[in-house]
């Protein structure tokens, strides 16, 4: 027993695999047990004195990863003395040497850090802010032409999304951030014009950096730990998709969930490119989800680039599409346009067409008045084509 009680799955781990940390307690390295290739798979969590590998299966403490580890597969009482000797434990048994592994060196336990506490918000906080009549954001969403089902989904979408609006804060718009566990990590702040382009003359804040400018955090002692904004839909009533579109934008996650609805899966935001983190994707990865990147117009590339550094192989951890972007983008989009900023223009432009094609058609009503005899006795309706579909004008 006082063996198992000195051994520490970081030491053991540590001596055979090259460990990298992965979030505020966990550690990672690419499976040895199976010989995995990528890092993230495998997890070393110390507080646990456990690991996991979340491909292959295998699991359990400093002895099981002893018995299991390919370079030494010990019988259960040769991983105590290992154990024994790796930590000075005198066992009154003569001393072995383990020619199949390097020599243990004796040493202490590595110190475990002061694990800092996350910050999470009151729920009262998104409560309070929940009231978006006069949010300019929301507003212009309301106003786009959107079809009647598109249109049936605006306020359960901003609904869903938990989209919050600040009077105080000079009518900002608050994207919350709630996680997989419904706890509120952060929110953050932005200023929109009543086109829906962003007021780029104020810059983007958060919630928490407020409070702890104005001493309510203790950086000391808590952590700010952001996550992708929409994760808390993962739980949604009635969603069975395991797919996530990951997009930059909250505003985008936003449109595309109107404009689809949940059939291509849920839609979720980093926030910014710079918030394409590992431990975000990581994270759907371990719960089972696909993962689509959707990058901007001009971001592709890029995209790509941080998830390879990150360790993740396209095909088999994730997938891009970028497939409307590309079939629909006009230079009229601009270079950084991405799959809401296409959708809302063609939208607009379909509405004006509308309009035009109604007081063309009321024109030829007036100026040949059989056509209009004719319009009512078969009760006759015009239609126009888009996207393919007919739609009543």
């Amino acid at each position: 027993m006082k063996i198992k009680e000195a051994a520490d799955i970081r030491d053991v781990v540590g001596e055979f695999c090259s460990l990298k940390k992965c979030g505020p307690v966990e550690l990672t390295c690419a499976c040895p047990l199976h010989v995995g290739q990528h890092l993230g798979h495998f997890k070393v969590n110390p507080a646990k004195n456990f690991f996991h590998c979340f491909v292959c299966g295998e699991h359990g403490g400093p002895v099981d990863f002893l018995m299991k580890y390919p370079g030494t597969q010990f019988s259960y009482p040769d991983a105590l003395r290992w154990l024994a000797a790796r930590y000075g434990i005198d066992t009154g048994e003569t001393e072995r040497k383990f020619t199949n592994v390097k020599q243990a060196k004796p040493r202490q336990a590595a110190p475990v850090e002061e694990k800092k506490e996350m910050v999470t918000l009151p729920l009262d906080y998104v409560k309070a802010l929940r009231d978006t009549t006069d949010d300019p954001f929301c507003r212009w969403v309301r106003s786009l032409p959107w079809g009647d089902t598109q249109r049936q989904r605006v306020e359960r979408v901003l609904e869903a999304y938990l989209v919050g609006h600040s009077a105080k804060l000079g009518g900002a718009t608050v994207f919350w951030q709630v996680d997989d566990e419904a706890r509120v990590r952060t929110g953050k702040i932005m200023w929109y014009k009543s086109d829906g382009h962003r007021d780029k003359s104020r810059n983007p804040n958060w919630v928490t950096a407020r409070m702890q400018q104005r001493g309510l955090i203790n950086p000391d002692r808590q952590e700010v730990v952001r996550c992708l904004f929409g994760l808390h839909l993962i739980h949604a009533q009635g969603y069975h998709s395991r797919t996530v579109n990951i997009v930059e934008s909250e505003k985008t996650a936003i449109i595309m969930t109107i404009a689809y609805g949940g059939a291509n899966g849920l839609w979720m935001a980093t926030g910014g490119m710079q918030f394409l983190k590992r431990e975000y994707i990581q994270k759907l990865l371990d719960l089972g989800f696909s993962v689509v990147l959707h990058p901007d117009h001009d971001g592709d590339a890029k995209w790509r680039e941080i998830m390879t550094r990150h360790g993740f192989r396209l095909g088999s951890d994730y997938q891009v599409n970028n497939q409307f972007v590309n079939a629909y983008w006009t230079e009229e989009d601009g270079p950084k346009a991405d799959a809401a900023d296409i959708i809302v223009n063609r939208l607009t432009k379909s509405a004006s067409a509308a309009i035009m094609a109604s007081e063309t058609f009321n024109r030829w009503k007036a100026d040949y008045p059989a056509l209009t005899m004719l319009i009512d006795k078969f009760k006759l309706q015009p239609i126009r084509y888009a996207n393919g579909t007919t739609e009543k004008t």
